[in-house]
This record gives C-alpha cells, sequence and structure tokens, in this order.
C-alpha cells in the first residue's frame, strides 16, 4: 500500500507505511535481499485494537491506533507483493528463492531474536511456509 491507498482511515494501514512507489520498491527489494550484514524479516500485528482506539478515541482527538489485523493472511499477503514486484520489474524472479522467503518470514526474525528455529534441517521445509513451495512450483 502506498499513501494514496490508506490516508485518512486507520483500518487500512499499519504504521510505518509506504509513502510512495519507490518506498515499496524499496521494502520489496529489502525483503527479498538475501544480505547477510543486515537481516530483514517479517513483523505483524496480531493484537487488534478496539475499532473506538483506532479512530482516536471517544471525541476522535487522541491519536489513532491504527492497525490491520493481517496475521492470519500475513504470507500470502506477502507472496501476492513479492509476484507484483516481479511481475513489474522491481524484483528479478531468479533472485527471489524459497530460502530467501523462508527467511524473511520466519527464520530471519528467530535469528534475530535468538529463538530456537521450528522447523526440522532434515526435512529442508518449514510446515509453516507450504505456501512457497506451491508459490515457487
Amino acid at each position: 500500500m502506498t499513501i494514496n491507498d490508506w490516508a485518512d482511515h486507520p483500518f487500512c494501514y499499519c504504521k510505518p507505511v509506504a509513502k510512495t512507489p519507490g518506498d515499496l520498491a524499496a521494502l520489496l527489494k529489502a525483503a527479498v535481499s538475501g544480505n547477510a550484514k543486515k537481516i530483514f524479516f517479517l513483523g505483524t500485528d496480531n493484537a487488534p485494537r478496539p475499532a473506538i482506539a483506532k479512530r482516536g478515541g471517544p471525541d476522535g482527538k487522541a491519536k489513532t491506533a491504527a492497525g490491520v489485523f493481517t496475521q492470519p493472511y500475513a504470507t500470502q499477503l506477502v507472496l501476492g507483493a513479492v509476484e507484483e514486484g516481479i511481475n513489474q520489474g522491481v524484483l528479478k524472479e531468479e533472485k527471489v528463492t524459497k530460502e530467501i522467503l523462508v527467511g524473511f518470514l520466519g527464520v530471519n526474525g528467530r535469528r534475530f531474536y535468538k529463538e530456537p528455529a521450528t522447523y526440522s534441517p532434515a526435512r529442508r521445509e518449514c510446515h509453516a511456509f507450504s505456501y512457497i513451495i506451491r508459490w515457487q512450483h
């Protein structure tokens, strides 16, 4: 999403937002960069807020708690954005590998927070990432 898709509607965005198509392209490139020096990973908002808080409280003057509860759909949304990035020429398809996607969607975050991996290296695939396997075939 860019600013034109969400402006003034607290149910349509999470902070921070991509303000321009260039911002969105930069986020997509970072997500699939595979950069070993900088660890990029997905974070989702799995704590939905009451509608009144999203609107700035009872009088509408408080700070809004913007957010879109997308946690159950995050993998599909990311894959859709990556696919659109490939279609628009922002990303090169051959650079978007299963390993990079699995890293961005889970492994990198766990590594950053020094949490144990939740997949079996012997199986070489994550249960939560079956969408990636289907997406790449």
